[in-house]
């Protein structure tokens, strides 16, 4: 896409472990604004059930090499992890710095340079608050707005962490990021999210 239209800003949206991981992209250069959606820091600690989550984390790799796969589909949750990725999945949430407990990630991630805006809920059933913004400390030359909302306060009962792609909430929440992907400011007549928000 870069090659295609070389005069084009690169906007990205990651969700989850899409903002986990993009410190590691090979066009990271390329990218001028990103839009973080729950990104968390999957530490056991940061989860809303801490103990309940550390035993999940033992558990996961043992009924990954069971099944062959982690059956999370058939528990509700999201599509069915493969052994591998659900073994490092369950290896990083008991490292204090989550993936960047690997050598030289915090270094990779040091030196990636954007401009980020991170929109998390307080009901996400997995993580409470200090799992965004711990997460954000691990990109510290990115221009970092963080806003963590109330699902009332834009309208709605419920978000989570993977409300925010639902068609029926793209009303309420799609629009909150639309001017920052665009890359337009208040300069020209438009509001950030925080303003849009009062």
């Amino acid at each position: 896409m870069i090659d295609l239209f070389p005069n084009c800003e690169l906007a990205v949206v990651g969700h989850s472990l899409g903002g986990h991981i993009s410190g590691m992209s090979k066009w990271r250069d390329h990218i001028k604004r990103f839009v973080f959606i729950s990104v968390n820091n999957a530490h056991y600690t940061c989860a809303r059930k801490p103990l309940s989550r550390l035993l999940e984390m033992f558990a996961i790799p043992a009924a990954a090499v069971a099944c062959g796969y982690l059956p999370t589909k058939r528990l509700g949750l999201f599509e069915n992890l493969p052994r591998d990725a659900a073994r490092e999945w369950a290896f990083f949430s008991r490292q204090r710095d989550y993936i960047f407990s690997l050598p030289g990630y915090k270094e990779r991630y040091r030196d990636f340079k954007t401009d980020i805006l991170a929109v998390s809920f307080t009901d996400d059933e997995y993580s409470v608050e200090p799992a965004f913004s711990s997460l954000l400390n691990f990109f510290p030359r990115c221009k970092i707005e963080h806003v963590h909302l109330a699902p009332d306060r834009v309208g709605l009962k419920r978000v989570g962490h993977m409300g925010f792609f639902r068609a029926k909430n793209k009303e309420k929440l799609w629009n909150l990021v639309g001017n920052f992907l665009l890359g337009t400011t208040k300069d020209k007549g438009n509001k950030n999210i925080a303003d849009s928000l009062g």
